[in-house]
């Protein structure tokens, strides 16, 4: 946490469907690690994205601990990609299935 040199760590989970405007989302919970236990600071599900579409987001490696984290995810909501595949059935016509965000810095703790 900031102000402390104890390391954060951040347990982070994409389900789908159930973000709050429905469709895919990451929720992510600051705490502990000891290796192979996590402890959550608290209770609160935090939330890396409001839109409907951020799935499985990633972290990069090697950002220092005194800059803002960076993430990037899928664009992919399960109920609009079926969607579109039913609209779409030669897949060859259409170019690309799903995409990626732009890099998405955090905030430190």
């Amino acid at each position: 946490m900031e102000g402390s040199d104890d390391p954060m760590y951040l347990l982070q989970i994409s389900i789908n469907p159930g973000a709050p405007l429905g469709g895919s989302i990451s929720e992510y919970f600051p705490g502990a690690f000891n290796g192979t236990h996590f402890t959550a600071v608290d209770g609160a599900a935090r939330i890396n994205d409001f839109g409907k579409d951020n799935y499985a987001g990633q972290f990069f490696y090697g950002i220092p601990g005194n800059e803002k984290q960076v993430s990037m995810a899928w664009v992919s909501d399960h109920s609009l990609s079926h969607a579109f595949f039913e609209l779409h059935t030669n897949l060859s016509l259409v170019g690309f299935k799903l995409a990626i965000h732009f890099p998405s810095p955090h905030r430190r703790f």
